[in-house]
């Protein structure tokens, strides 16, 4: 229909791989060439993994914050909160902390006083609070919370003692709350951190290592319940007289008004008056229990427990030399997690396998077409859902106890009514509806129930356990090849069909490019119509430029504008050094993929992103945007699976567009992709799934190969991190 350049999806080429191009030579690499089969297809492009610290991700951050009168010695100026008389909050300072997170919108906070007891923190006007009383065990929009409250409430002294053991259950109990109030798919995708800021060591008899065992323990609870990350990162003030090597940011250490000189021995630095080379010592000896020692015995005890404890936690410990240095700062961007993948599996739901060969699902319910004829009752099929009680007609098959699929009557009370609702909801995106994960008993929020790399509705029409890991390495069949093996070749589990295997299996080439810098672009509402699919690898991020140029300079002889239609691009560096310029790009072919460039003139160096165009979404006036750009590291995949049967359906009703009717010869062909943290691989961790655009199959002549034609005639479909949606609960 299209070439390889003017089609919906075009033709990538695989680092690696022998002269892929935009005919079907070469499909099925693993037998060599073969003729041109208009009843096939292949999927070829690059996948990478999932960015955690994407919005996507939430981020739960716990503040803990000493108020033993150890800490107000230590920093009468409170420093910690804002710093003294300051205008603006230091960066550093808790108050600039929440600042920073106040517009992430995937990020919430906690907050905690630790001393003998350990109690958390309502930092939010009473207001906020629905239904009240606020539950100071949560974590809060940055966007909510009142500094004035939190300082208010962290800043009452609570005695000397200092109980690190309390404290590491108060934040344990914190994030179990946090866990039972969200649902099991928000947590297989939150990161957990927690920050403690300390000044002084332990004040009760705990052996660290037993504090160690604590932290290990609460590390392990939040990965055994499939969280993404757990960190604890540990701030120690220092007492004493030490002196400091650079000044601090944001302000200096506090001086008395009008004063100009350095107390306690210090000098003033070059010509800033409030900036001093020592800070000053503790008067006195250290707090009891600790009256015996000198102030750096007391620090290094400190300091060899806290250390220990952020080790076992995975997180960094931090010595603050005086207050004015003091940090409180935890990046929700930076994380050391790295997803890898676990499966990536094709799907045509049209086309099944049966004992004799390939069979037509027309309507994508599970059942080929034949066995909806043979059932009993009867269910059409051209309706993925007989009797229209959005459950799919397989599905009631086999639920237990079974259901009738043409009688809507029967469906369970928990089911809402379609015909009220509309759609039921599918919370996970995983094409199986809250209600039908109901009946199968597996989790309306895990797209991968079971945690074995295939997702639950991959399972359910593969005919596997969703609900089992264990079946993965089983073989139901007895044919010799593991059911996880059957799927990914989309042979049946279920049958002896070991003699179709070689012809009629999909065949996966999968190539581990190891971590690369991914970019992406964010979609903005004034040009929906251009979407990101993907970068070259010099782009970088930031504030980009796109452009629509739907008016030009070029007129006709009778007034008209002449010009063609184009679109600009550029990265961050459309005004900065080096200074890349965008080149338009004519869009002429109606919809579809057009490569958009720039280059900068004292370098040469060309910038390339490929995007995807809805021409008849395009405004009907010049529009600018500046959408931003973001890179990260991300285990990347070049893949390509072919020997994707075709067959030719008829008009139906699918699960892919409900209340919507294909037409005749269409094929829906699934990508599933699932991937977990890289030390975590049996974790249900992320899955994702893309329906790429359908593919039309069709003959003159049912039994004359020669006379049937697909649409894309090329032979390929190109898949981009793009086409997925990412389950998000």
């Amino acid at each position: 229909m299209k070439n390889c350049t003017a089609m919906l999806k075009i033709c990538l080429f695989i680092p690696l791989m022998v002269a892929l191009g935009c005919t079907d030579s070469d499909i099925y690499t693993a037998t060599g060439v073969e003729p041109y089969r208009p009843d096939r297809i292949a999927i070829t492009g690059r996948l990478c993994t999932e960015d955690i610290t994407g919005p996507n991700f939430p981020v739960k951050i716990l503040t803990m914050i000493d108020t033993t009168n150890a800490m107000f010695n230590a920093d009468p100026d409170l420093y910690r909160f804002c710093g003294p008389g300051a205008s603006t909050c230091a960066s550093g300072s808790l108050n600039g902390f929440v600042d920073r997170m106040r517009n992430q919108q995937n990020v919430r906070l906690g907050f905690a006083g630790i001393s003998n007891v350990s109690k958390p923190i309502t930092p939010v006007p009473a207001a906020l609070c629905q239904p009240p009383p606020c539950d100071a065990q949560q974590f809060f929009s940055g966007r909510d919370i009142d500094g004035g409250l939190l300082q208010s409430a962290l800043s009452l002294p609570t005695g000397n003692q200092r109980d690190i053991s309390n404290a590491i259950s108060q934040a344990e109990s914190f994030i179990t709350a946090d866990m039972a109030s969200s649902s099991a798919g928000e947590i297989l995708r939150s990161r957990y951190l927690v920050f403690m800021l300390l000044a002084g060591p332990p004040t009760n008899s705990v052996a660290t290592s037993q504090l160690v065992q604590q932290v290990e323990h609460l590390r392990d609870f939040v990965y055994s319940k499939g969280a993404l990350e757990f960190r604890l990162n540990i701030g120690l003030l220092y007492f004493g007289n030490r002196s400091i090597t650079a000044p601090p940011t944001g302000y200096g250490c506090h001086l008395p008004e009008g004063s100009t000189a350095c107390s306690c021995g210090g000098s003033c630095v070059g010509d800033n008056p409030n900036y001093c080379s020592a800070c000053c010592a503790t008067a006195g000896s250290p707090p009891s229990p600790f009256g015996s020692l000198s102030w750096e015995v007391y620090n290094e005890q400190a300091s060899q427990v806290y250390s220990a404890l952020s080790f076992a936690g995975d997180g960094l410990f931090r010595e603050f030399e005086c207050p004015a240095v003091m940090e409180i700062r935890l990046d929700a961007t930076a994380t050391s997690i790295q997803l890898k993948r676990k499966d990536i599996v094709a799907y045509n739901i049209n086309v099944k396998l049966a004992i004799d060969g390939p069979v037509i699902d027309s309507d994508g319910d599970g059942l080929a077409d034949y066995e909806e004829a043979r059932a009993q009752p009867h269910t059409n099929t051209d309706n993925w859902d007989t009797d229209g009680d959005g459950l799919s007609d397989r599905l009631e098959f086999r639920a237990f106890p079974r259901q009738d699929p043409t009688d809507n009557t029967d469906r369970p009370a928990s089911c809402p009514d379609p015909e009220i609702l509309g759609i039921i909801p599918d919370q996970d995106l995983d094409l199986l509806n809250d209600c039908e994960e109901g009946l199968l008993q597996t989790s309306p929020s895990i797209p991968d129930t079971d945690g074995d790399g295939l997702p639950d509705a991959l399972e359910f029409m593969s005919s596997t356990v969703p609900t089992s890991a264990d079946d993965r390495l089983l073989d139901f069949d007895g044919d010799g090849i593991a059911n996880a093996e059957e799927v990914l070749a989309h042979t049946n589990p279920r049958t002896n069909d070991g003699r179709l295997r070689g012809a009629e299996g999909y065949r996966t080439e999968i190539i581990d490019l190891g971590i690369r810098t991914v970019s992406d672009m964010e979609d903005t509402r004034q040009l929906r119509a251009i979407s990101f699919r993907s970068a070259s690898n010099n782009v970088v991020g930031g504030a980009g430029l796109l452009r629509w140029n739907y008016t030009g300079k070029t007129m006709s002889a009778d007034g008209r504008d002449a010009s063609p239609r184009s679109v600009e691009w550029s990265d961050a560096r459309w005004q900065i050094p080096p200074y890349f310029t965008p080149i338009p790009t004519v869009i002429d072919e109606g919809s579809g993929m057009y490569t958009l460039r720039a280059e900068s003139a004292s370098t040469g160096e060309i910038l390339e992103i490929k995007v995807y165009v809805h021409e008849n979404w395009l405004p009907d006036e010049d529009t600018e945007v500046f959408p931003l750009i973001s890179t990260s590291d991300r285990n990347c995949y070049d893949v390509q699976i072919s020997n994707i049967k075709l067959l030719q359906t008829r008009e139906a009703e699918d699960i892919i567009h409900v209340g919507e009717t294909h037409e005749e010869g269409t094929n829906h062909i699934l990508v599933f992709f699932t991937q977990a943290p890289e030390d975590r691989l049996d974790s249900p961790g992320i899955a994702k799934v893309a329906v790429l655009d359908p593919v039309i199959y069709r003959c003159t002549d049912p039994n004359d190969i020669e006379s049937c034609a697909r649409n894309p005639d090329s032979g390929f479909l190109e898949i981009t991190d793009a086409d997925f949606a990412a389950s998000v609960p």
